[in-house]
């Protein structure tokens, strides 16, 4: 199985991933990873393991079976989907990526900050601005010229 949408929509897969990411264990064994996945609904035990592992949601360590850090994003985007709290989703997504920023209120300074952003992220591939309330004063345009430049 390829597909990760195929893997967490497996009846119970979700659930199992759910109870791994909230356990206080660290690694499962076999025996209480197939123990768990039966209590959480899997039907298919070795399909839905297999599949967990293929899609890169389960690791295999030495130590035992293990939630992969895609696989902790995605059980905590299908709670997400299954209508839990955005907000509390996305403290927990924060709290497994630092770059994801909280929002922030701006009221002065937008196309400096914005310009700003781009220098310091300078990822981007293009960038169209479609704005008639947009000007940029010639010191803006070199701010501008130089995150592209970067990217």
């Amino acid at each position: 199985m390829s597909n990760l949408n195929v893997a967490a929509g497996l009846r119970g897969a979700h659930e199992t991933l759910r109870a791994i990411d909230q356990s206080s264990e660290t690694a499962f064994s076999y025996d209480a990873l197939i123990d768990l996945m039966q209590r959480q609904g899997a039907e298919n035990l070795e399909e839905t393991l297999t599949a967990l592992i293929a899609n890169n949601l389960l690791h295999q360590a030495p130590q035992g079976f293990q939630i992969t850090h895609l696989g902790r994003r995605a059980s905590l985007l299908l709670d997400a989907l299954n209508g839990a709290d955005l907000r509390d989703i996305w403290r927990k997504l924060g709290q497994l990526d630092q770059t994801l920023r909280n929002y922030e209120l701006l009221r002065n300074n937008l196309t400096d900050h914005f310009l700003n952003s781009l220098t310091n992220r300078p990822s981007f591939g293009r960038l169209y601005i479609c704005s008639p309330w947009i000007s940029f004063e010639r010191r803006e345009e070199k701010l501008l010229a130089s995150a592209n430049a970067a990217s």
